[in-house]
């Protein structure tokens, strides 16, 4: 909360929409302690494969976001306050209900406060495997911000436009997001009943599934992009810019889903430090490298955001042979 203006000076924020950006992200992060908890035990509840109540908990959240934007936007004008207070009100109200779920269970991971604590030989084995996943996403996000204040350098007009495209970019990713973690679990669950088989024909299906979904989606978002667009922001100059972004990225974006896949399942199997190594090496560091040196030859928004597709594929490569050289080492043929 207390850095959110040096964070976004850091990215050449416009003057123009500097205010309400500081507003909106001071209040959500002063709510994000409820995000935490959903994710938590949302993520319990689905690792036992009960994947629907988690689910029912973010549609409530979703429908309450929209009723609560309409009135503290519209008929209460608080502006981006209202947008922001209806988010996280709404998490809040969802992470609330998952508790609730929990502390009713009677089955082995039922919630019961007195029984909280730490555990240092459980902690060990859970930062094993969930700190190179927090660290991954953290840098990455470090990284996108050195993106996001390139592309804020155009103007108000492309900041909006990225910011578009952001939102919809999501649609296509928390699909291929949650397919990696539902092929995390599904290898771990087998791997310890000792079914190998089904280890390799669930890696194949999440495969063709997450595939599936993302050249579906992007396609329909390429054909449709301006319209689309246009629910957010009917400017033609945020328009133009979310228009040249969605050509420019979209359509490689089926390389960051089979890299997503073949991540989930090596974590399946324990190993998510090798994820973790590949894709601060792809994402951060020559997504960086290629930046720097296609920026100092051409000054423009396209080269800029055509970093994603170069890291993205070449994550896709070395993930993917990381991971057939791994399994066959690990297990009888790759997936």
């Amino acid at each position: 909360v207390a850095a959110t203006p040096l964070m976004l000076r850091l990215q050449a924020t416009p003057d123009d929409v500097f205010g309400p950006a500081k507003t909106y992200l001071q209040i959500y992060f002063a709510g994000i302690g409820a995000l935490i908890i959903y994710n938590m035990l949302g993520g319990i509840l689905r690792a036992v494969g009960d994947t629907r109540r988690p689910l029912y908990c973010l549609l409530l959240c979703s429908g309450m976001n929209i009723v609560l934007d309409i009135l503290l936007v519209i008929v209460i004008p608080m502006g981006v306050a209202g947008a922001a207070l209806a988010t996280i009100i709404s998490e809040f109200v969802s992470a609330g209900v998952l508790v609730w779920i929990l502390c009713r269970s009677r089955e082995a991971y039922r919630l019961e406060f007195s029984a909280l604590g730490i555990r240092p030989d459980l902690m060990k084995k859970i930062l094993r495997i969930g700190l190179p996943m927090g660290l991954q996403r953290s840098l990455i996000s470090v990284s996108n911000l050195l993106v996001n204040s390139l592309v804020n350098t155009w103007g108000s007009g492309a900041m909006a436009g990225w910011g578009v495209y952001r939102k919809l970019d999501q649609l296509v990713m928390q699909i291929v997001q949650n397919l990696s973690m539902a092929v995390s679990t599904f290898v771990s669950q087998n791997l310890g009943a000792g079914k190998q088989e089904r280890i390799r024909q669930g890696g194949r299906v999440t495969m063709m599934m997450a595939c599936a979904s993302t050249v579906v989606l992007d396609a329909l978002l390429i054909l449709t992009h301006k319209p689309v667009i246009a629910l957010f922001n009917t400017d033609p100059e945020v328009i133009y810019y979310g228009s040249m972004m969605f050509y420019t990225v979209l359509p490689f974006q089926t390389l960051t889903t089979i890299s997503q896949i073949d991540s989930g399942v090596l974590r399946g199997y324990g190993n998510s430090t090798a994820p973790m190594v590949i894709t601060l090496t792809t994402h951060i560091g020559l997504r960086l490298v290629y930046l720097y040196a296609a920026w100092s030859v051409v000054h423009s928004l396209p080269v800029v955001v055509s970093c994603y597709p170069f890291g993205w594929a070449c994550a896709t490569i070395v993930t993917r042979i990381y991971k057939n050289r791994w399994m066959k080492k690990h297990a009888d043929q790759p997936i």
